[in-house]
């Protein structure tokens, strides 16, 4: 009956809430924005409790991952300029560091295009028919795991999202490489998950409680 960014992941804290919490502890990032859906009636009691003019919410979510980013950006069409850096993230990767985020940042910031944090497959992997049969065994050492962020410049992504074919986009990156654009790679982390499965909850309780850390907002800030 909850969106399952509002599920509590800790004692008082949303997995909305440690999502935000490491973007607004990163000083040069700009603006924070959350899209969310017209009607939704509890991001406004999560961004209260943070004293930070950044944080900006646009309730003009759509029915798919590549509408939501597409109306996100007609909105950014506001004030945004073509050279600068959007980020784009999954409220439900609540495990996202400052310092993955800035990993990235500063790889991609000599970029013309942009890039994604990606993970590097280590099992063997199967390509399987409808009926369950292996295919065949795919080459690992070419095959990466898209997370997020996935960072592009403004004037890619609304080149991308405002005037091509969205059907079957998964994300930011497939995108931006249908009109022959060139993505980099990032390492991400395997601690990046995303919230996905009732297990994922407890999961990512597991590396909070391992990696002990202190508020990452008063830390950092």
């Amino acid at each position: 009956d909850i969106p399952k960014q509002y599920l509590e992941l800790t004692q008082g804290k949303t997995i909305l809430d440690y999502t935000l919490e490491s973007f607004l502890a990163i000083p040069v990032i700009d603006k924070i924005i959350i899209i969310t859906s017209p009607n939704d009636n509890m991001i406004d009691k999560i961004i209260s409790k943070y004293n930070d003019k950044r944080l900006i919410v646009y309730k003009v979510g759509g029915e798919t991952r590549a509408l939501t980013v597409k109306n996100g950006i007609i909105k950014l069409s506001q004030y945004a300029q073509d050279n600068d850096w959007i980020l784009v993230h999954d409220a439900a990767r609540c495990l996202i560091t400052p310092e993955l985020i800035m990993r990235l940042m500063n790889q991609l910031n000599s970029e013309e295009v942009g890039g994604i944090l990606a993970l590097a497959v280590h099992d063997t992997v199967k390509q399987v028919l409808d009926d369950n049969i292996i295919q065949q065994t795919l080459e690992r050492s070419h095959i990466y795991l898209a997370q997020t962020p996935q960072m592009f410049r403004f004037s890619v992504l609304s080149r991308v999202f405002l005037y091509s074919n969205l059907s079957g986009i998964t994300d930011e990156a497939s995108a931006v490489e249908q009109l022959g654009f060139k993505v980099k790679i990032v390492n991400g982390e395997i601690s990046n998950i995303k919230i996905t499965h009732v297990n994922d909850l407890d999961l990512a309780r597991f590396y909070i409680s391992q990696n002990n850390k202190i508020d990452k907002y008063a830390r950092l800030k």
